[in-house]
This record gives structure tokens, sequence and C-alpha cells, in this order.
């Protein structure tokens, strides 16, 4: 009967087995190019209708997904793990040509671009080009002015929805980037990873005129003021 069970779940087309008959007709729409379950508001089209509830949630703009440690909302649990690892440090997808690592595979795909050099998305207006279409139409409200993400607390707007979510705790004090070696914590990313090379020896930025040398660009520009008032 096994032997029954495994002949009937086996596509002939691939050679993939199904555990389930049920199982195997679905896939096999894969090979025909099925895609029984239409979108009512788009032209979106998808194998199962799971995949369709979850497609729908980007028109009705539904997040029941809720990241515990900051509160973000997302219309995916794949998206929620993946916004985890922004707090747990976590980088699995590794660069194999620098020691580069990203928290998503999509990530590390965007970063590659940088070793290709490719720029395929390409400004209409000016000679910018983009690695990624969603950086050139952030780009583009450069030239419209298009500031679409607007405060609630305030009459602030903005271009981008990651400043609108760093303006946002000018306002609430809200502050999820921890250091991990002390009880700092700061509102932005970029803040905490300067505050870590207070806890390195680590000084990138080197004074041109001097020996002098620190962890902070802020530093630095103090420093240069020691020379341009000497000259």
């Amino acid at each position: 009967m096994a032997d029954v069970l495994v002949k009937m779940c086996h596509c002939q087309i691939c050679g993939s087995s199904l555990s389930t008959l049920s199982l195997l007709r679905r896939h096999k729409l894969i090979h025909e190019g099925q895609r029984p379950y239409q979108c009512n508001v788009c032209s979106a089209a998808f194998l199962q209708s799971s995949d369709l509830k979850k497609h729908n949630m980007i028109h009705t703009g539904e997040k029941p997904f809720t990241c515990y440690t900051c509160g973000a909302a997302f219309s995916r649990n794949s998206s929620l793990k993946q916004h985890g690892l922004t707090h747990t440090g976590q980088k699995p997808f590794k660069c194999e040509e620098c020691p580069s690592a990203f928290s998503t595979r999509s990530l590390l795909k965007r970063h590659h671009m940088n070793h290709t050099g490719l720029k395929p998305f390409k400004c209409d207006l000016c000679s910018a080009a983009f690695t990624q279409n969603c950086d050139l139409k952030k780009h583009r409200m450069i030239h419209t002015g298009e500031k679409p993400y607007k405060c609630d607390y305030c009459s602030a707007a903005f271009s981008r929805n990651s400043s609108l979510k760093q303006h946002h705790r000018t306002h609430t004090g809200e502050k999820p980037f921890q250091c991990e070696v002390c009880p700092a914590a700061f509102s932005t990313y970029s803040l905490l990873k300067r505050h870590r090379m207070s806890h390195s020896s680590e000084k990138p930025f080197k004074c041109e005129m001097c020996p002098a040398q620190y962890s902070q660009s802020s530093d630095l520009k103090k420093h240069q003021r020691v020379h341009t008032r000497n000259t």
C-alpha cells in the first residue's frame, strides 16, 4: 500500500514526491502555469488561496503581525521574523565576496549590486542611477518635493517613512536601539553605531594635518578648528 501511495504522489514531470494526492494536484498547477486565485482589486493571481489572502492585506492595510520590541506591524509573519533580526543583531545572510552580512536575503541581493556596479534604475530628470527601483522612487521625491509621510504630533512631513519613524521618537522618547555593553539606548541605529565606538579602540576619523584620530566625525570637526584658528 505504501508503494502505491508513493506512485500516486509522484510528479511525472519533475520527479517531485508529495505526501498526499491533493498536494500533487496543486503541484501540477505549477507546470500548467495555472493561477486560479485572482485578486479582485488588481491583476495579481496566485496558485494557492492562502497566498491570495496574504496579498489582499496589501489592499486592506491589515497588519496583524506586531513586533513586541518596538511595535512595528507587518502583513506577513515572515516579514515580522525578518524585522526581528534588526533587534537581535543576527545577520545570517553573508556575502561571498566581502565580510558583509545582512539580516535578510533581499538586503544581501541589494548589496551584491555594489560588487557588480549595476544600476539599472535611472532617473529621468537627472543622472542619478540606482540598484533598486524602490530607491529610484524615493529619489524622485527630491524633484517633486513630495512628502507623503506626515507626523501625527506636529506639522512635520517627510519623503520617507523611515524618516517619519525616526522623527516620531522625538515626541515619544522611544529608544529601541540598546547598547549590548552598557545601559545606553538610542532613538536611531546610526546613533547606536556611533556610541559603540566608545567601547572599542577604533578611531576611523583621522586628521589630515596631524596624527590625531577620533571615534566620531563630530569630534574630528571640533579638533580641526584648532588648525583653522592657527592659520
